[in-house]
């Protein structure tokens, strides 16, 4: 594996990671990983510790700071959250500076983890980047910010490589996407009709309005009356609301009290 090859973890005894997550979705990917290395280094002990989610902690990833606390939506809540991840930033900072893990994970999350990156690799610790910041699609000048504080990017989207290399960054392994495999069909669509009590010959459309409560709160009302609108112009259309694990149908009612009606 490209991290191992790196650390030369098949001759280490033990190896110290720290692994930083801050969103539900990194939450889940840092995990999947940490289970990945630790089906990769069998007779290797590892520890790990760092920014975790449920997932992460699921996974025996030591809690230095809580990322379900740092979960935002809005300029209003990051103008409010401000004191949270400056406290969260210097918890990791001295965290990573007392315990000198062999290598630091950064995971997706670009807006803090770069900061981090920065901050970590004048001090000498070598940092792994898993999730690569979509710099293709906006804020490219950060590539130099790669290039200075990351010692390897491992990226998830197979163009990424070729397009870090025209801007003079080589230090990028292409992994493939970490829900490649993963997400399957649990029931075919006559199945699924049935059991959400849908017409399997009308189509149907999916509301997938996030996994943050403030996702839910802001995006769900505005999704509903999207469908509404839908509905009117095409009548035959049924809608079904997914939800992320970590939200419930309580929530997702109350939320959604705040649109019109979808049904005329």
């Amino acid at each position: 594996m490209i991290l191992f090859n790196l650390m030369s973890a098949k001759e280490a005894e033990s190896l110290r990671l720290m692994i930083v997550a801050g969103e539900p979705s990194g939450d889940a990917h840092a995990a999947a990983l940490v289970r990945a290395l630790r089906d990769e280094a069998a007779g290797v002990e590892l520890e790990f510790f760092g920014s975790t989610g449920a997932e992460m902690r699921e996974s025996s990833v030591e809690s230095i700071v809580r990322s379900d606390d740092l979960a935002i939506l809005g300029l209003v809540e990051i103008a409010q959250a401000l004191p949270k991840f400056w406290r969260a930033f210097r918890a990791l900072k001295r965290a990573a500076t007392e315990r000198k893990p062999d290598a630091v994970i950064l995971v997706d999350w670009p807006d803090f983890n770069l900061r981090l990156a920065r901050t970590l690799h004048r001090k000498g610790l070598r940092i792994i980047y898993y999730i690569s910041p979509q710099l293709w699609a906006w804020r490219s000048y950060r590539v130099r910010n790669l290039r200075r504080d990351v010692d390897l990017l491992l990226s998830i989207l197979p163009f990424e490589t070729e397009w870090y290399e025209r801007r003079g960054f080589t230090r990028v392994e292409f992994t493939g996407h970490p829900l490649t495999g993963e997400v399957r069909a649990r029931y075919g669509r006559e199945e699924f009709c049935r059991r959400n009590n849908l017409d399997t010959s009308r189509p149907i459309i999916a509301l997938l309005p996030g996994s943050r409560h403030k996702e839910l709160h802001r995006i769900l009302p505005a999704m509903l009356d999207a469908a509404r609108t839908i509905s009117r112009e095409q009548p035959e259309t049924q809608f079904v609301v997914t939800l992320a694990p970590n939200r419930s149908r309580e929530e997702a009612r109350s939320d959604a009290s705040s649109a019109r009606s979808i049904s005329d």
